[in-house]
């Protein structure tokens, strides 16, 4: 209970700091909401992402959590690389993966279907041997930005979770995501 509570407050404090980190708001806000979509180019957004992960084939149910930091968005393109917390309800097992994830988005508007994808490796933050195994992550979602800057990522996937010689760990995974 103590870790879940510690969690909550670990993402909760993420979003807040967050909406500090954006830039000021120009003098004229009309001159904003005018102002047609621009694909952005060369931008690093960071990307926090919760979300709810089912497990299937024997996996666990667990809560998940991503922070990306973006190492460039490019046109159709995003790269970036992050940490994230996974805690598996029935075992009470906190996981914590480094991940790099790259993502195509289809179209440039403001709302976008895009195919994501996470790769890094796991370390189990609740036993004496931290070593858990490769992680791999496939998504579809949609991304809503109704002007440059902030907006909202909801997507569905698999997560593929190596838990050692026989436990293979596999999920569906259900997730929203913000961008700073």
């Amino acid at each position: 209970m103590v870790m879940t509570k510690s969690l909550l407050t670990i993402i909760l404090l993420l979003i807040v700091m967050g909406g500090f980190a954006q830039p000021d708001q120009e003098e004229n806000p009309q001159q904003q909401v005018d102002a047609p979509f621009q694909p952005e180019t060369n931008r690093n957004p960071a990307i926090i992402e919760v979300g709810y992960e089912s497990g299937i084939a024997g996996g666990y149910d667990r809560y998940k959590f991503s922070f990306f930091y973006g190492l460039g968005e490019i046109d159709h393109f995003y790269f970036g690389l992050g940490v994230g917390a996974r805690f598996y309800i029935d075992s009470q097992t906190f996981v914590m993966p480094v991940l790099a994830n790259a993502r195509v988005f289809f179209i440039d508007t403001g709302t976008t279907p895009f195919l994501s994808l996470d790769a890094g490796y796991s370390f189990n933050m609740s036993s004496n041997d931290p070593k858990l195994g490769a992680l791999l992550s496939p998504k579809l979602g949609v991304r809503f930005r109704p002007r440059q800057g902030s907006g909202i990522e909801l997507s569905v996937g698999y997560e593929y979770q190596a838990g050692g010689v026989s436990d293979e760990l596999e999920a569906v995974s259900f997730n929203i995501g913000f961008l700073l």
